[in-house]
Parts: C-alpha cells; structure tokens; sequence
C-alpha cells in the first residue's frame, strides 16, 4: 500500500471540497437577500473539521508505524 499517493489523493481531494465549498458560499451570499450566518459557519466547520479529522489519523497511522 502505498501511502504517500493515498495521502496526495486526499490532499487533492480536500482542495477541491474547500474550493467548492467556497465557491458555493459566496453564490449564497451574492444570490439570497436572506443571511444565515450560523447554517454557513456549520458548513464550514463540517469541512475544516473532516479535513481536520483524517490529517489527524494519518499522521497517528505514521507515528504508530514507525
């Protein structure tokens, strides 16, 4: 198993997500009159905390192999 390309993959993976996410929000924002600020902050932090959350396990996985 090679983990290096499996961990690039996410990478890549995970940018793309934000750069939707991104984008997404600010069609929210130029599209709607209606602010919901707590509905884009819960978006955001699901985001951020996945990414958060497998960098977190793949770095335990490294240091337990070693």
């Amino acid at each position: 198993m090679n983990i290096g390309r499996y961990v690039s993959l996410f990478v890549r993976a995970y940018i793309l997500v934000l750069v939707l996410v991104g984008i997404f929000t600010v069609l929210w924002f130029v599209l709607t009159s209606v602010r919901a600020p707590t509905v884009v902050a819960g978006l955001w932090f699901a985001v951020a905390g996945f990414g958060t959350l497998i960098i977190a396990i793949i770095v335990i996985v490294e240091m337990a192999r070693k």
